[in-house]
């Protein structure tokens, strides 16, 4: 049964009058077990991005046995299992990234150890030519050289 108004058209009220012991709970969206989906409260995920480096094994026990000294202890109140914490984690290291490009993570490290990386190659096929200095000054001049051009023919 649907009542509405004349000066609200857009609004509508239904009423259920079947019986609704009928109705029967189904698993959530694609789940592969017929368990009901229950969330995860936020504060513990708010808990889980605020535990730093710590390991997610560390972070799981330790709010494992918080949510059990609470005297009205519920499921929602620790993390379902270590890939909820993982999968917390990813998303915040993925958030902090800068991007996912990997050239240019290459050449921001080119940048910032700029006496390490000494020759990027894109095309035909992307090569990095890279080497301590310290350890080239041991050498010779002339097989520095040798070893240079035959790194260069080799790509």
């Amino acid at each position: 049964m649907t009542y509405s108004r004349s000066d609200r058209p857009n609004a509508l009220v239904i009423v259920y009058t079947g019986d609704e012991t009928a109705a029967a709970q189904f698993p959530h969206d694609s789940a592969s077990n017929n368990c009901n989906y229950v969330r995860t409260q936020p504060h513990v995920l708010h808990d889980i991005r605020n535990s730093g480096s710590k390991s997610c094994k560390n972070i799981s026990q330790s709010m494992i046995t918080t949510a059990a000294q609470v005297t009205v202890a519920t499921v929602t109140a620790a993390p379902r299992d270590l890939e909820q914490i993982r999968n917390t984690k990813k998303i915040i290291r993925n958030n902090a990234r800068l991007s996912r490009d990997a050239l240019y993570n290459l050449h921001e490290f080119v940048y910032e150890y700029s006496n390490f990386i000494h020759r990027i190659l894109t095309f035909p096929d992307l090569s990095v030519i890279c080497y301590n200095p310290a350890m080239m000054i041991d050498l010779n001049e002339d097989d520095a050289l040798k070893y240079y051009k035959l790194v260069i023919t080799n790509i």
